[in-house]
């Protein structure tokens, strides 16, 4: 029963005791007039979801923080009369952040025997795997004396992405083209170059390298990628310390770690270089070595997953890390925090 329809309950309750002290047949017929309304109107808001359907049409799986999420839904009126004013409410739960919100969608008319199709927008989504597991489907009578919901089963997983942020990659991870100290040789077995493989052109391409007949088939720069031709190699290591986040800000900060540890890895993978990703959780996560948008999108699953549980601080970590390290390459760290002893760590690296 709406509030509404409690004032309306209340009103039909004063009549009676009215008809009772007075004892008019006008008080009499006001009273019965004001519960006829009542009942038919609860018989009428139990009807008002009869035959209605909801079923989920379209979702992606996969998205990246501040964008919007469509999710199609289908209303369907399998019913013989006309239904009004309906009202889904969305539960919204983010298993990784520990959130909930509703948001809710308005239908003012379903025909008898019609089937709708609506796109509800999902905005201002965090990092994190989002559940958009339940539903609540809601109408009521004409007057809106009483309201009826109904729980509509949706189940549905997405992955939310961390936000990609504009960085200075080739700076960053010293990947110019005066830099060597970040490449790495890989020659054949005869000393010549070999056709690898073709991939798409990015900033800095040699143009002599354009591979002509996936240009034309795709109307796209592709370019000749050689066995023996030198590659970028970089280890990413990702801060998961838990302190940090206790701080004030602590916790947007740590998200703002992921977000460039995502940026960092995209420009170094959009190079054609090869990435090892070590994350400093609670159960650490290794990626082994890879490339290209394979390693790309096991790093963006692992960083959506994500949480601020790690038991070492980054120069511990980065320690504990030294043995395992390439003997040439990069390696980038992503913190909220700098320790103190990461100068040590670092000096470590070096020699």
């Amino acid at each position: 029963m709406t509030t509404t329809g409690k004032v309306f309950a209340f009103a039909t309750a004063a009549l009676y005791l009215i008809a009772v002290v007075n004892d008019r047949e006008l008080s009499y017929l006001m009273c019965w007039t004001t519960l006829s309304v009542l009942i038919a109107s609860s018989l009428l808001s139990r009807l008002s979801l009869s035959g209605v359907e909801v079923s989920l049409q379209d979702c992606p799986n996969r998205s990246f923080e501040g964008r919007p999420v469509p999710v199609a839904l289908r209303f369907r009126n399998r019913g013989s009369l006309n239904k009004t004013n309906l009202v889904l409410r969305l539960s919204i739960v983010n298993e990784i952040q520990g959130s909930a919100t509703d948001t809710q969608w308005h239908l003012p008319c379903l025909e008898a025997g019609e089937e709708v199709d609506e796109v509800l927008l999902l905005r201002d989504l965090r990092r994190g795997v989002v559940s958009v597991g339940s539903a609540r489907l809601t109408a009521g009578d004409p007057l809106g004396l009483f309201r009826c919901r109904r729980p509509v089963p949706l189940g549905h997983q997405l992955v939310v992405y961390p936000r990609r942020v504009a960085l200075p990659e080739a700076a960053l991870f010293g990947a110019g083209r005066g830099d060597r100290s970040a490449v790495r040789e890989s020659p054949t077995g005869s000393g010549d170059s070999e056709f690898h493989a073709v991939r798409q052109f990015v900033d800095g391409d040699d143009l002599r390298r354009v591979h002509w007949p996936t240009t034309a088939r795709t109307g796209r720069l592709a370019i000749k990628e050689f066995e023996g031709a030198a590659r970028l190699e970089a280890v990413l290591l990702v801060d998961l310390w838990r302190e940090p986040t206790d701080r004030p800000g602590g916790v947007e900060a740590f998200e703002d770690t992921l977000r460039a540890a995502a940026s960092l890895a995209q420009g170094l993978l959009k190079r054609g270089g090869v990435l090892r990703v070590h994350l400093s959780s609670d159960r650490a996560v290794h990626l082994p070595p890879d490339r290209g948008e394979r390693q790309l999108v096991r790093l963006l699953e692992a960083l959506a997953r994500a949480q601020a549980d790690g038991p070492l601080p980054l120069d511990r970590v980065l320690l504990d890390l030294l043995r395992t390290l390439p003997q040439a390459g990069v390696v980038a760290c992503v913190s909220s925090a700098l320790p103190a002893g990461l100068a040590r760590a670092a000096a470590a690296l070096r020699a």
